[in-house]
């Protein structure tokens, strides 16, 4: 009994990655935008709150500046504690939902794409015939995929996982097609803003990338960000998820090639800065050694 696996479309667990990120994306551009809304409100409650204070230090007897200063106040407490007792718990639990558990999702996925093709690059074509290696694909695939990253194939290759490692990237970034990229310029930056992914990678250049080398891990980070004050969203753990955790940046290499699997939009602020180094996942497809029999 066979036990090949049948491939029909790839394409569909491609636009299902792709959908995951969109809504990541998306919900975090509207957690941004109500964190900036509450923010200009509170700030107008406070610029009021001053008006009506230097309205009473001038006229102590003017009755509707003091009911107005009154009413202010109230106003300015009421607001801080829906926001911090009610709002704020939940937003941080949707964040970290956004920012960790679907970019994991996100690369399950693309790993999951990537053994697919994989196979199919080195799988022999069914009987049937496979008309390409594009949206429609039928094939017969031995062997498990869940170990595809680890064992040699058919062609006498074998993908290897490098890890995460502080890399040399001026050669990577010449070899990687950025026209295979949808992020063309700074505007096409969604889910975490240009202007932050900037203040991420100052942050991981000043404090992350050493601490990382003597031997920190997300725990010290979430502590440092609780002693400096810091949400997750501007804080170091972020920083060190990013770039440490599961939605690392990841690139496969074949030969001189290198094709991007996650994170074009900080290899694009990274070529943007000019840097040599950045934390990669690199998966290399290297040719296995035949010794030859005397």
């Amino acid at each position: 009994m066979s036990s090949g696996v049948y491939v029909k479309s790839i394409q569909a667990l491609v636009d299902f990655r792709n959908g995951v990120g969109e809504f990541c994306h998306d919900t975090q551009h509207a957690l941004d935008g109500v964190a900036r809304d509450i923010r200009r409100f509170q700030e107008w409650l406070l610029e009021r709150q001053h008006y009506w204070q230097r309205r009473v230090e001038e006229d102590d007897e003017d009755r509707e500046a003091y009911e107005e200063l009154q009413n202010v106040i109230r106003w300015r407490w009421m607001v801080e504690q829906v926001v911090e007792e009610q709002y704020k718990p939940q937003a941080y639990r949707l964040a970290r939902w956004v920012n960790t558990e679907l970019p994991k999702a996100q690369v399950f996925l693309g790993e999951t794409v990537n053994k697919l093709e994989q196979f199919i690059n080195v799988a022999t074509p069914s009987s049937s015939g496979m008309s390409s290696a594009s949206t429609s694909i039928a094939t017969s695939i031995s062997g498990s995929a869940s170990t595809a990253s680890s064992q040699p194939t058919s062609s006498g290759s074998a993908w290897v996982e490098k890890g995460i490692r502080n890399t040399p990237i001026k050669n990577i970034l010449k070899q990687i097609d950025f026209n295979q990229s949808h992020v063309k310029e700074t505007k096409d930056f969604g889910k975490v803003a240009h202007v932050t992914m900037l203040e991420g990678f100052r942050k991981l250049r000043e404090v992350v990338l050493s601490a990382v080398e003597q031997g920190a891990d997300g725990d010290y980070f979430a502590k440092l960000d609780q002693e400096q004050g810091l949400p997750y969203e501007h804080g170091y753990e972020r920083v060190y998820d990013a770039f440490y955790g599961d939605d690392a940046i990841r690139v496969n290499k074949m030969g001189e090639k290198y094709d991007v699997i996650n994170g074009y939009h900080r290899l694009f602020v990274a070529k943007e800065l000019g840097l040599e180094t950045l934390p990669i996942q690199i998966v290399e497809r290297v040719e296995e050694e035949h010794n030859t029999p005397s």
